[in-house]
């Protein structure tokens, strides 16, 4: 009984020692495939977010490639106003002293002809800035401004087109208008004689004729409007040129 008995304790620790082993192994795998799963769920973190980082660093460069193209035609465009502006300035500078002569013309007193001839010229013309805002209105309409990757930039531009040209315009539009009545008057009352002469002088010296004039010698905002016109311009045109050479900074 006792040889059986330890035969048999001989027995069960024998299937005991094989039995620590396999938990071993089983633990071993299961640690193995935790790590390999781990692993995979990293490769899968970091390709999808590499697809991402790479997607929107290509979206951002095609933006920045549409900003470029858009800044590079409004940079051209403000080149053409700027020249505008000169001449619109130039005109005004013309029409500031020849209304001012105009209007102070005396009724009884005698009037040089060449002197009369060459302010009366004036009347004839007129000159007003038409910016071109084409190119503006398509991009922002096109929810495209944000593309524009330099606030400082992005505000002048804004700036520009919403405020700065809209002041210009209205105070363009106080001139135009005198502009207008004043001509109307002088088509309505003009009487031109035989010998080729006419009675402009006769009606430049009308009450009338003389307080149209006199609202058309070119007030001051006019001219500050157009100095902040041209030098808003040429900000955007300095800016421009940097991101041209440079790019946006990240």
């Amino acid at each position: 009984m006792e040889t059986e008995n330890s035969s048999l304790g001989q027995s069960q620790d024998s299937v005991q020692v094989k039995k620590i082993p396999r938990l071993h192994i089983n633990k071993r795998r299961v640690s193995q495939k935790l790590v390999y799963i781990v692993i995979e769920i990293l490769i899968i973190v970091v390709a999808v977010n590499l697809s991402v980082w790479l997607n929107n660093k290509n979206n951002q460069r095609n933006e920045d490639k549409q900003a470029i193209v858009f800044l590079s035609g409004l940079k051209n465009d403000l080149r053409e106003e700027l020249i505008e502006i000169e001449e619109s300035l130039q005109f005004y500078r013309k029409a500031n002293k020849a209304y001012a002569y105009l209007s102070d013309l005396d009724r009884k007193g005698k009037v040089d002809s060449d002197t009369f001839r060459t302010a009366f010229e004036i009347v004839g013309i007129s000159s007003w800035l038409l910016p071109n805002k084409s190119r503006y209105e398509g991009f922002k309409q096109s929810g495209k401004l944000p593309f524009i990757r330099d606030d400082s930039l992005q505000n002048q531009i804004l700036y520009y087109f919403e405020d700065v040209i809209p002041s210009l315009g209205l105070s363009e539009e106080s001139w135009i208008s005198n502009h207008r009545k004043l001509q109307a008057y002088l088509v309505e009352n003009l009487v031109s004689y035989p010998d080729g002469s006419n009675n402009s002088i006769e009606l430049i010296k009308q009450a009338k004729a003389k307080n149209l004039c006199r609202s058309l010698i070119p007030w001051d905002q006019l001219f500050k409007r157009y100095e902040l016109t041209k030098q808003t311009a040429k900000n955007i045109q300095i800016r421009i040129e940097k991101i041209e050479k440079t790019g946006f900074e990240d």
